[in-house]
């Protein structure tokens, strides 16, 4: 493709021909030249709403001013950084537990466990709850008579931990977001591109029938049913969930009704379950009753539990963010990260030739408009 002049370029170039695999430079370089028109859009009208605009730098500037000045309200600034600090911690560490589709940081082995950890064996050799989670006298007991204290229990324990598990399984419904927006821009901008071009949907080829297959199936589905199994998708450890957020982003599913439940299952029903499973292993009192309560009706699983049991407190037992040996992958784990790749890199592709053509169908129409007005 002639890339000097761009007139000539717009004016010759058939859309068909613009794609990665044909003229990738060429692909890129329109590509690149239709996103910064966009951002320029949106910068321009995000200038002229003048009372969005103007709010947003009045806000901006007394932050500043009043974050580099001295006084007594830098006392709640303070407060404000350290509940800044810890929401950023934590809801970071689950995105990277999750942004990874298959290979992302172990942050729940690494932090969040052995935090979870922490607090249910202070809580027990404390047998209180009164001490304090963060800074230098963290996990120290501040009560000195505990002989006729009570071990607290699960229930007690849990509203410790909560907020943490919270903002890390928050973290991890933020970490699913990739794959689905890349999904759903693959989808629209292809549909914008036939819209331009006058053409039909085109259901031939195998993305066609996929396409077809995938509308029809869910086409009877409402937003709350779409909601509901995508919640209990979201609550169950399982490496089907990219998968899920491929194809609910590929179905155009509105983003609050795949968010949300997300969020509810990540953050509320998965993680609450790990966190009742770390504090039954480290509390001691319950770990007996469970193992007795085995031991009476289940005694073929007793023995099977207890080593399960000791494995996960060998591996929580230590400082976080301690060298973590990952267990190796299985082979069928690896193919599932390899197919999920594979389709993430196939969508980008998608968006790509899309955006670049979609550009391109403009440019051409607008060119052709211009000689019309002559």
């Amino acid at each position: 493709l002639n890339l000097k002049s761009p007139r000539i370029r717009m004016e010759h170039i058939a859309a068909e021909d613009l794609t990665l695999l044909k003229s990738p430079v060429a692909t890129i370089k329109v590509f690149s030249k239709g996103v910064a028109s966009d951002l320029s859009s949106y910068l321009i009208a995000f200038y002229h709403n003048t009372t969005l605009f103007y709010t947003s730098l009045a806000i901006t500037i007394a932050l500043t001013v009043a974050y580099l000045l001295p006084g007594a309200h830098q006392y709640y600034f303070g407060i404000a950084e350290g509940w800044v600090a810890l929401i950023v911690w934590w809801v970071g560490l689950g995105i990277l537990s999750s942004v990874g589709l298959g290979t992302g940081l172990h942050t729940f082995v690494l932090y969040l466990g052995p935090f979870i950890a922490q607090v249910t064996m202070a809580s027990t050799e404390c047998r209180s709850l009164d001490f304090d989670r963060y800074g230098d006298n963290r996990f120290l007991c501040t009560t000195e008579d505990i002989k006729n204290l009570e071990v607290p229990g699960v229930f007690d324990i849990i509203p410790l931990v909560m907020l943490e598990a919270f903002l890390w399984g928050a973290g991890t419904a933020i970490g699913e977001l990739p794959p689905y927006f890349v999904a759903r821009e693959a989808r629209k901008s292809g549909k914008k591109l036939q819209e331009l071009a006058g053409e039909d949907d085109d259901l031939s080829g195998w993305t066609g029938y996929l396409d077809s297959f995938l509308d029809k199936g869910f086409e009877n589905w409402g937003n709350i049913q779409k909601g509901l199994l995508i919640m209990l998708l979201a609550s169950i450890p399982n490496p089907l969930f990219d998968l899920a957020g491929l194809t609910c982003g590929h179905l155009l599913v509105p983003f609050l009704t795949f968010f949300i439940p997300t969020l509810i299952g990540k953050a509320i029903n998965k993680v609450s379950l790990q966190a009742v499973f770390v504090i039954m292993v480290f509390n001691t009192e319950t770990l007996k009753t469970v193992l007795a309560f085995l031991e009476s009706w289940f005694p073929m699983l007793k023995d099977f539990m207890e080593e399960k049991f000791d494995n996960v407190r060998k591996q929580f037992h230590r400082v976080p963010g301690a060298a973590y040996q990952v267990p190796p992958k299985h082979i069928l784990s690896r193919v599932w990260d390899v197919i999920l790749i594979v389709m993430i890199l196939y969508f980008v592709i998608s968006i790509v030739n899309s955006r670049a053509q979609e550009y391109l169908v403009r440019s051409q129409n607008k060119l052709a408009n211009d000689k019309k007005s002559r």
